[in-house]
């Protein structure tokens, strides 16, 4: 008899997604967290005979409605466009694969897909958006490695843009300073991509991160990994580092997300003429035209340069 419990389908998909496909475990857990979101919202939903294109609709209208607390309580309404984006692929991904296994006869989300959002933040950042968090860090870290630690984060993203998963899984042996080719290594296990990489170190970012880590054998930490925590000898955590970024927004002035840090190391690039199949393998993308996306968020403002450098003199 064919299973209509929602619950135990969703169960099954999990156990498939963990043990078979062998997907990250933040993958994972994303999966988790909106299906736990799906049944809070639209509750009483247990079987698929009752995943009817209302229902979903209704999803969906709640996540774009409802009231919520965030922070300090301040209240806010509805969630971003990428977000709800985010919601409809973990969501799209279980459907389609109670289609596949016969567990439904027809995925109804895909009718309702919504819209690509409409990206308006400032995607790269500018050369006195790093100064001004430069300045932050010295002046206001409350010791020394605190600050070393920091300033190495800093500068790690700007100069490898690496992802935020694979800051935080940075182990020890992954940062190679001997030799005349210092190396970054991203390990495939960790990574989005689920490919292992090697990522030359910028001779600029070799100072901060010697300096870090002598201020990590000065504390005697021991920890496998890179990134540790000012408490204690423990790995950054992902709530550790969004404190991180929160504190730097404050101190600093700047209005910024990790994920920029990836874009402008991107366009960086792109300025200095690299080829697109070159930052492809830097930023582990398996897919060209992921890379070419990231090449296309430059601003028509940000070009203002280029176009006043144009001259009638320079045609032959």
């Amino acid at each position: 008899m064919r299973e209509k419990n929602i619950q135990k389908l969703f169960n099954q998909y999990i156990a498939e997604c963990e043990y078979t496909r062998d997907l990250r475990p933040a993958t994972i857990w994303g999966y988790k967290n909106c299906f736990h979101l799906f049944q809070k919202l639209v509750p009483n939903i247990e079987t698929t005979d009752q995943l009817s294109p209302a229902v979903l609709t209704e999803f969906f209208e709640i996540l774009s409605t409802r009231k919520r607390i965030v922070g300090k309580n301040t209240e806010k309404v509805g969630i971003k466009g990428s977000t709800k984006i985010g919601y409809w692929r973990r969501l799209n991904s279980f459907f389609k694969w109670m289609v596949i296994r016969g567990s439904i006869e027809q995925n109804h989300l895909k009718d309702i897909k919504p819209a690509a959002p409409v990206y308006e933040d400032l995607k790269v950042l500018k050369r006195h958006h790093i100064d001004k968090m430069i300045a932050a860090i010295k002046l206001n870290s409350k010791n020394s490695f605190l600050e070393k630690r920091d300033m190495a984060i800093l500068f790690t993203l700007f100069f490898c843009g690496i992802r935020k998963g694979e800051l935080l899984s940075l182990r020890v042996q992954d940062i190679s300073l001997k030799g005349k080719n210092p190396t970054l290594t991203i390990n495939g296990a960790t990574s989005k991509s689920r490919s292992t990489r090697k990522i030359p170190i910028n001779r600029r970012l070799i100072s901060p991160l010697q300096d870090y880590i002598e201020e990590r054998k000065r504390k005697k930490y021991k920890s496998e990994f890179f990134w540790v925590s000012s408490l204690n000898d423990a790995r950054l955590t992902s709530f550790g580092l969004k404190h991180w970024v929160d504190r730097l927004k404050k101190s600093s002035g700047v209005k910024f997300h990790l994920h920029q840090f990836r874009h402008t190391f991107t366009c960086a690039l792109d300025e200095k003429n690299v080829s697109a199949s070159k930052i492809q393998k830097l930023l582990g993308h398996s897919d060209l035209r992921m890379t070419q996306r990231y090449l296309r968020s430059t601003r028509p403002e940000d070009l203002r340069d280029e176009i006043n450098s144009l001259s009638i003199d320079i045609l032959i």
